[in-house]
């Protein structure tokens, strides 16, 4: 079963660096993340580029929340599909208690 995980973001790097990176140590997780850049114009996307793991969507400007998560949509290929916002932390384990329930 694959999840996928869509992210808008807009600036807000540290908030992006916390949710990426509890993404990417789920590892027991058939996980493909998405995140969708607003045009951001802090360091966002220089820090996304370094993964390779990552779907990356890049739009020059803020097309807002409900665009980017069909823009997610559009390249989601998983059985269930999640939005967060960037802002989220993600516990160890949560997405088994989701599937699970």
């Amino acid at each position: 079963m694959k999840i996928s995980v869509i992210v808008p973001v807009f600036n807000n790097l540290e908030y992006t660096k916390d949710c990426v990176t509890d993404l990417l140590n789920c590892k027991n997780l058939n996980l493909e993340i998405i995140v969708i850049d607003n045009g951001s114009t802090d360091k966002t996307m220089q820090f996304l580029k370094k993964f390779s793991e990552l779907i990356v969507v890049s739009n020059s400007t803020n097309l807002g929340c409900a665009y980017s998560w069909n823009q997610g949509l559009s390249k989601s290929t998983g059985d269930w599909i999640i939005v967060l916002n960037n802002d989220v932390r993600i516990p160890k384990n949560c997405f088994y208690q989701l599937i699970e329930s």
